[in-house]
């Protein structure tokens, strides 16, 4: 069976792997409230969903912010599906709506899902401390890896080396809040490419702006662009796909 990966937007992608159809940290969305309340966050580019949120077999969300665990959203999809969490606030929040298979992960935590195995893996949410995992998923002969908005740590060295990365979902715009950086910039994620020894590498987390007044507090100016460029000065030539919202890449 062929991989095929979609990005919808942010963090949100649509990977469709061993017959089973995910979703990585749901936001469908045009705009939300966060991190605080008196500012939103919104897309700069229409979400590539409309409509109704598409069915899934199973949802990875890698910490509790709401441009990654969106209740909204959440509401809207179909509670049969399993559902992969890093605190247990997360998990009560799904047990009210319904949802019955949530699993409260810790880093090298694995489920095999018959066709599908998901391994939790260590990250980093840099701007409260929360408790975050990134994911490795395995099936029909190859390794995805999603990083949800890790900052940059030491330990993507460690995860290249247990998985054999085919495809890495990294984030890549540098998110500063009140001056100090929370989420990759391009060149921590071209270093955090190198270590984990990816095959292919697609970029996300550049597509959100932030409105005033919050975006003096707020401010993200990492894009694919210039990912594109650090990666080739730090790892040499590595395979990078960009994707626009709606735009999808596939392998066999």
């Amino acid at each position: 069976m062929s991989l095929r990966i979609q990005l919808v937007g942010h963090a949100t992608f649509l990977i469709e792997l061993g017959g089973q159809r995910i979703v990585t940290d749901p936001w469908f969305a045009d705009r939300i409230g966060i991190p605080f309340r008196f500012f939103n966050l919104r897309r700069s580019d229409s979400p590539g969903v409309s409509g109704e949120i598409p069915s899934v077999d199973l949802i990875l969300c890698s910490h509790r912010h709401a441009d990654h665990f969106n209740l909204n959203d959440l509401a809207r999809m179909n509670r049969s599906a399993e559902v992969f969490v890093a605190d247990k606030w997360m998990k009560r929040k799904l047990g009210a709506m319904g949802y019955r298979n949530v699993n409260v992960v810790r880093p090298w935590d694995k489920k095999d899902l018959g066709s599908v195995a998901v391994s939790a893996v260590p990250a980093i949410e840099g701007a409260e401390g929360l408790p975050q995992v990134g994911y490795v998923l395995e099936g029909s002969g190859k390794k995805i890896y999603f990083g949800g908005d890790t900052a940059y740590f030491e330990g993507f060295e460690e995860i290249g080396m247990r998985y054999q990365i085919d495809v890495a979902l990294v984030p890549v715009d540098g998110v500063k809040i009140l001056g100090r950086t929370v989420t990759m910039t391009p060149t921590q994620a071209a270093w955090a490419v190198r270590q984990l020894k990816a095959k292919i590498t697609i970029p996300h987390h550049y597509h959100v702006t932030s409105s005033f007044p919050g975006s003096l507090l707020h401010k993200a100016t990492g894009t694919p662009e210039q990912f594109r460029r650090e990666v080739l000065r730090v790892c040499g030539e590595t395979a990078i796909q960009v994707l626009k919202p709606g735009e999808h890449f596939q392998i066999a």
